[in-house]
């Protein structure tokens, strides 16, 4: 398969939850390590977005609102600095 090979198809709903690599070795017939490689360098749009490994969206998930997304980043951050802290022994 050159580069320049754009291959389109769509996904039923009875394969949401499918697994993104072993959906485009099928559809492609190409190994899967082959598939994994071309997932990984952004090759592999879902929805028009570039797709990461892991499983096909069912197309029913929920947009979360912005200012929840900020709350989960902020409470991230602030876990992640806590493990930091934590494991470079500054135990205030």
């Amino acid at each position: 398969m050159s580069e320049e090979t754009v291959v389109k198809f769509t996904v039923d709903a009875d394969q949401a939850g499918t697994r993104l690599d072993m959906l485009v070795t099928e559809r492609l017939g190409e190994s899967r390590s082959h598939c994994q490689q071309i997932i990984k360098e952004g090759a592999v749009l879902v929805n028009n977005k570039v797709a990461k490994c892991g499983k096909i969206p069912d197309g029913k998930a929920e947009t979360i609102p912005m200012q929840q997304r900020v709350n989960i980043y902020q409470c991230q951050t602030t876990m992640t600095n806590e493990r930091i802290s934590y494991l470079i022994g500054d135990n205030e």
